[in-house]
């Protein structure tokens, strides 16, 4: 066999030498039939229990049960029939509506309902928001009874630290979910199949669950949360090369009466280019920012701010930005309903200090600036969907003539079962570019984007649409050939 391979080898260089290029050929029939039948003996070795389907209900009864004793932190005891069985079908049938939780997590650790693909097919409907709470996240979980359950609806509350890791947070989450799925299941028949137990505690005095936020009063940092972070991002090839070095710093304070942050970002990359002909090209971007905010609550529907910044930005022209603006922001419904709703309409009145790298169209290199923004937002969370609209609206006091009006808009809309949509746009008219160069740009600079360039309009749009059916019920994770690579095998 070695003998035939090196006989091989020396055939292919000696045709790579004479500069032909051999081309072995392979019947496609004969090398489907040969993947097939590995497919076939391979499903057939590792999984006996395939031709036995009461050997797979066995093992998936031990499988449930090993999981169970698993859990030690739930307080509920999972006991999960085969699948197919009556129990199951009359199990708590939930859809969950949430973009950023670990779907796969849930439904192993929360195997005693059926989890489905459309909320129409659901009892329960589990819709999902998070919002910044000052030291973490908070999640506000709302069941929404359907069905049999129309009239019930309720809301629990999750708080996430900030120092939490994504285990944790998750854990976190699905205890509470646990617990407001267990209020639907009281007087059914499914709750003679689920068990209640107290968590086991070490020795030594209790601690506060993850979730519970800290109090004034047992919090030595009185709120504050800091963070420090630095990064280095480097890909390169024969002709091509991109370094970016990053670093950041934020302090940041929240309670329901005051919320104050502060932050520095730094950002540096160089890029090189060698073209065709030899000539080559060095592009630096740096981009460096300090800002601060103050807010101040006035009531469930008012806010009063006051920020500053400090910016230097080679992209806008401008070596140095100093600016301040207070501001004012109604909001129609009451804060505490912002993870569902909210509809704001803000105003602030700016100042600017700014030092330009190069002299504008406007023959300035430095100027005093005064502007004023006006911005109303709508958002909606609802079982239905997302959706946003926003308006801006901002002008130079010296010259009305120099403003911006941005108009954009989200939606994710369910029109029926298993029909969604998905579209997204934004267009805006662009009058107060005064940062921009009087020079005419050069083709490297245009084409790498070092520049901002010179516009009177900006549009985006997106539209998608997705139509799903088959099976209701969602309840199995495989993970397998999940990760990884995948797609074009050229590629490297």
């Amino acid at each position: 066999m070695k003998r035939s391979l090196g006989s091989l080898g020396s055939l292919a260089r000696g045709a790579f030498v004479r500069g032909h290029t051999p081309r072995p050929t392979i019947n496609p029939a004969i090398m489907l039939a040969v993947v097939v039948a590995a497919m076939v003996l391979l499903v057939a070795a590792a999984d006996p229990a395939a031709a036995d389907p009461s050997a797979d209900s066995a093992s998936t009864s031990s499988v449930a049960r090993t999981r169970s004793a698993a859990s030690d932190s739930s307080l509920v005891q999972e006991q999960v029939p085969d699948p197919t069985s009556e129990q199951t079908n009359g199990a708590l049938r939930v859809f969950l509506d949430c973009d950023r939780c670990d779907f796969d997590f849930l439904r192993r650790e929360i195997t005693w309902v059926n989890w489905v693909r459309n909320r129409e097919d659901s009892q329960v409907h589990l819709l999902i928001t998070r919002r910044s709470a000052g030291s973490g996240t908070e999640y506000d979980l709302n069941f929404i009874g359907r069905d049999e359950f129309e009239e019930t609806e309720f809301t629990h509350l999750y708080f996430a630290s900030q120092t939490n890791t994504d285990d944790e947070t998750r854990v976190g989450y699905a205890q509470v979910i646990r617990i407001g799925l267990l209020q639907f299941t009281v007087g059914t028949a499914q709750a003679d199949q689920i068990q209640i137990r107290e968590q086991e505690q070490a020795s030594g005095p209790r601690e506060a669950p993850s979730g519970f936020m800290a109090q004034p009063a047992d919090d030595p940092w009185n709120f504050w949360v800091f963070r420090v972070g630095a990064s280095f991002r480097g890909s390169g090839e024969d002709r091509r090369n991109d370094k970016t070095f990053s670093g950041d710093f934020s302090a940041s304070r929240t309670t329901e009466a005051w919320k104050i942050r502060t932050g520095l970002n730094l950002r540096y990359r160089d890029q090189f280019f060698e073209y065709s002909d030899g000539t080559t090209t060095t592009d630096i971007t740096e981009d460096y920012g300090l800002t601060a905010q103050v807010v101040k609550s006035l009531g469930p529907h008012w806010g009063a701010s006051i920020k500053g910044e400090g910016i230097r930005s080679t992209y806008l022209n401008q070596e140095l930005r100093i600016s301040a603006a207070p501001g004012v922001e109604f909001n129609i419904y009451p804060y505490e309903e912002s993870s569902r709703r909210m509809w704001i309409v803000r105003y602030e009145f700016g100042f600017s200090q700014v030092k330009y790298e190069e002299i504008t169209l406007y023959d300035e290199l430095e100027e005093f600036l005064v502007d004023q923004t006006l911005i109303t937002n709508w958002t909606m969370q609802q079982p239905w969907g997302e959706s946003e609209i926003a308006v801006e609206y901002a002008n130079y006091l010296h010259d009305f003539s120099k403003y911006h009006v941005i108009v954009s808009g989200d939606l994710e809309f369910r029109i029926t079962r298993g029909l969604s949509i998905d579209t997204n746009a934004s267009v805006s008219t662009v009058r107060d570019q005064l940062y921009i160069p009087a020079r005419d740009l050069t083709d490297e600079e245009v084409l790498l984007r070092r520049r901002d360039l010179e516009t009177d309009y900006r549009w985006s749009l997106s539209f998608g649409i997705t139509y799903q059916f088959g099976s209701i019920y969602n309840n199995v994770v495989n993970p397998r050939f999940g990760g990884g690579r995948g797609g074009y095998r050229g590629r490297h």
